[in-house]
């Protein structure tokens, strides 16, 4: 989750950066020297939206109040009218009451504990913004008129272990996405079978959606306000082990390291044998067809690659050749390889040269002529090949290939997986069990 941090300098040189950046910030009223250097009052009046909008006119945000301190802050910024009535950056919404900060999505409560609401709030019903009224938070109509504090944009953030996620500020072929929310999730406004939709995502440098706590379901939900109750794609697959599910982003499980799950009662069931994706169906997770068509919302996060230097269980490499293909010495159905490699902090192979083939054949040269897994595929889209590892084609950009004359041909409309067979790639029944071979992972950065 990424933390904001209170910005280390002064307001005038937070001014001076915002006018370099936007004349228009010049028009921010002046700060009494009794004022917060984190909250400015605006010294206007208006509803929710007009407070959303003006915030984000002067490059800033609605309020959010973490923490006693930030609460001390607040009130000195609005010294004007402490006991007054002013808006921040809460909002809900009817049907369940989690209230989450605007701008970022992330719960009330900070990890710190903090809330202020008044007494006996919040209400279980009424309106769906967060009003701070007396020092206190209280329940209120978005559309009634509240005086207007703003909060200086923090600039600092921590980094996650082995993962840096770069909100994507505008995705050019995107819908345009509301200027109310602030939100890594986006409601695509289309509809697509779970494949075509992960090729979609990927094709705008983003991914399928991963939902691992309360404050990324919560995410979600305001991303799919539209129809919060409908069908929704995330990105969650059993394939390689039925029951047992996992991001296809990063082959992790879907029960996150605190235990999160959104399961409804009875799922999954895995219904007819053909349920190996999980969709949001009212709010809920479920097992569903791959095949059938359903919503998409994706995620605006880029990853960067991380470079795996060794795996300790991963069988040892030949010292004569330095390899990034390994032969696995197991044989497996396409799916389980997929995972098997993932588990080994490593990826299915894809080759996009000569001197990829050359390595690759140097790998197996136990059976050079066997058939071995590779990591293409072309579910979303019949017949156009990609990299599972990075949905790129398969088709290097110098027009690399190795198809078997005659090749694809999709046999009895079940083969969707390359494999290398004699050498050159032949489409397979992705079910069949078939020679494992897994490569290392490189740097992207």
């Amino acid at each position: 989750m990424v933390q904001f941090f209170l910005l280390a300098f002064g307001w005038a040189a937070i001014l001076n950066g915002a006018q370099a950046i936007d004349k228009e910030a010049k028009k921010i009223p002046a700060i009494s020297s009794r004022s917060s250097q984190r909250y400015v009052d605006m010294q206007m009046e208006g509803n929710h939206s007009t407070a959303k909008d003006l915030c984000d006119s002067h490059k800033m945000q609605m309020p959010r109040i973490v923490s006693n301190d930030q609460a001390v802050e607040f009130l000195l910024a609005i010294d004007s009218d402490m006991e007054g009535s002013w808006w921040i950056g809460g909002v809900t919404f009817d049907g369940w009451n989690h209230w989450v900060w605007i701008d970022d999505g992330q719960l009330l409560q900070s990890p710190y504990g903090h809330d202020n609401w008044g007494q006996g709030e919040p209400a279980p019903t009424g309106g769906n913004c967060l009003l701070h009224q007396n020092r206190f938070w209280y329940r209120s109509d978005c559309a009634n008129v509240f005086k207007i504090a703003c909060q200086v944009k923090d600039t600092c953030s921590k980094v996650s272990v082995l993962l840096l996620a770069v909100l994507v500020s505008s995705v050019a072929s995107a819908p345009e996405k509301s200027s109310r929310v602030v939100n890594p999730y986006v409601d695509m406004k289309t509809s697509l079978s779970f494949w075509a939709a992960w090729r979609y995502c990927e094709s705008q440098g983003m991914q399928m959606p991963q939902i691992t706590s309360d404050a990324e379901f919560n995410n979600f939900r305001l991303a799919t306000s539209a129809d919060m109750n409908g069908n929704w794609w995330t990105g969650g697959i059993d394939l390689g082990s039925t029951g047992s599910y996992v991001w296809i982003n990063n082959v992790k499980s879907v029960s996150s390291p605190l235990g999160y799950t959104n399961w409804y009662p009875g799922e999954p069931n895995n219904a007819n044998s053909i349920e190996h994706c999980i969709e949001m169906k009212n709010q809920f997770w479920n097992d569903a067809d791959c095949s059938v068509v359903k919503k998409v919302s994706k995620v605006c996060v880029l990853l960067l690659a991380v470079l795996v230097s060794s795996v300790a269980s991963a069988p040892e490499k030949s010292s004569r050749v330095v390899n990034p293909y390994v032969d696995m010495k197991t044989s497996l159905s396409f799916w389980a390889a997929w995972r098997y490699c993932e588990s080994q902090g490593m990826q299915m192979p894809q080759i996009t040269s000569d001197a990829e083939f050359n390595n690759f054949r140097l790998a197996t040269s136990a059976d050079m002529n066997g058939n071995w897994w590779t990591g293409g595929i072309d579910l979303g889209s019949t017949g156009s090949y990609v990299w599972i590892n990075n949905v790129k084609s398969v088709s290097s950009p110098l027009g690399y290939t190795n198809w078997y004359p005659g090749e694809p041909n999709n046999a009895n409309s079940i083969e969707h997986c390359i494999e290398m067979k004699s050498q050159f790639w032949n489409d397979a029944d992705c079910s069949v069990v078939k020679k494992v071979v897994c490569q290392q992972k490189t740097s992207t950065c």
